[in-house]
């Protein structure tokens, strides 16, 4: 029995014995930790050009467009292209029943021919001194009365087609065929949409920025199309005093027809360009009361600088001041930093 409580107790003395040892051990890694601090990455500041863009809504809208109608009254006969067909200037859409306007046509033409055949003996016979002066005249204006009526009937029965002004596409068609067109009733909607224009207005605080000529871009909704470059072909002298803005138009080559009118685009119009210019993202920067802050790595430590900025685009900002080229921007893990934090680069 003793043995037993002997061996028990030597036994206990060792547990005893290599805890301390450990607990000693532990005092001693903890009283000589490896100092880490907030894990951030960085980025080294370069300069590049920037181009400081206005950026404005706009809507597409048709190069052309034209409400087209017949300018006599009557019932239509044909049509000889209807919606959504490709037009050439000159084509002609719609004919009006001109059945009866072209018998009159056909003997006005005659009365028409045959005073000019007169006219044209007289007249020879005249020069001959075989008539009268008061035959000739008489012959004369005959033919003059004739060939006005004649040359009246000819622009009504012209007036009984509808054609192309401009090349383009049939949007819409208003009447079909057999119904009654009063003279100046709309009957198809023709577009040029090869070429669009882009409409915007401007803040008229830029009414000495944005001028004719000037280069713009154009970014569509969703990726629809790529971006577009275009030059502004007019700029309104007026304001519109109900949102203080000065309308311009851009435009835009639409071969593949890929654009369609009244979507809605940005319009970036170009303000001013930079050199040299340090260009930050834009999510890392802090609004404070006295300003932009962002924290650049120094010596081991997060360093709080305040900037000032010249523009905004895309996701990127141009610093004005406050920062400088090859300087460490913390750009992953600066969002709970505080002023000369130790800080570990991880990148």
């Amino acid at each position: 029995m003793k043995k037993i409580l002997s061996g028990i107790t030597i036994i206990l003395i060792a547990i005893i014995n290599f805890s301390g040892c450990s607990s000693d051990s532990a005092k001693k890694e903890n009283s000589n930790p490896e100092e880490k601090g907030a894990l951030v990455e960085i980025q080294n500041l370069t300069s590049s050009e920037y181009i400081d863009y206005l950026s404005v809504m706009g809507i597409t809208k048709p190069l052309k467009k034209s409400n087209l109608s017949f300018q006599e009254g009557g019932v239509i006969k044909t049509f000889r292209l209807t919606k959504g067909s490709f037009v050439k200037e000159g084509d002609t859409i719609a004919v009006m029943d001109n059945e009866i306007i072209k018998s009159g046509l056909n003997a006005l033409k005659a009365q028409h021919d045959l005073a000019k055949l007169t006219y044209d003996k007289q007249s020879a016979i005249f020069k001959e001194n075989v008539n009268s002066e008061f035959e000739f005249l008489q012959s004369k204006y005959q033919y003059e009365q004739v060939k006005a009526n004649y040359e009246q009937a000819v622009s009504r029965f012209g007036k009984t087609f509808i054609c192309a002004p401009f090349a383009g596409v049939i949007v819409d068609k208003f009447l079909e065929v057999g119904e009654f067109a009063a003279p100046g009733m709309p009957i198809v909607d023709l577009m040029e949409i090869r070429r669009i224009k882009v409409e915007a207005g401007i803040p008229e605080r830029y009414a000495l920025v944005v001028k004719k000529g000037m280069n713009v871009l154009i970014k569509f909704k969703d990726n629809i199309s790529p971006d577009r470059q275009g030059v502004i072909s007019f700029v309104s002298s007026t304001v519109n005093t109900a949102n203080r803005t000065f309308n311009i138009e851009i435009e835009v080559e639409n071969t593949s027809l890929s654009l369609k009118p009244e979507m809605i685009v940005e319009v970036l119009v170009q303000n001013k360009k930079y050199d040299n210019v340090v260009t930050i993202p834009d999510e890392i920067i802090r609004k404070e009361e006295n300003g932009y802050t962002v924290f650049v790595a120094k010596d081991g430590k997060a360093v709080k600088k305040n900037i000032e900025i010249i523009g905004r685009f895309g996701n990127k900002v141009a610093v004005k001041s406050g920062l400088s080229v090859d300087e460490k921007l913390i750009v992953v893990g600066y969002q709970n930093l505080i002023e000369d934090e130790k800080i570990t680069v991880v990148n």
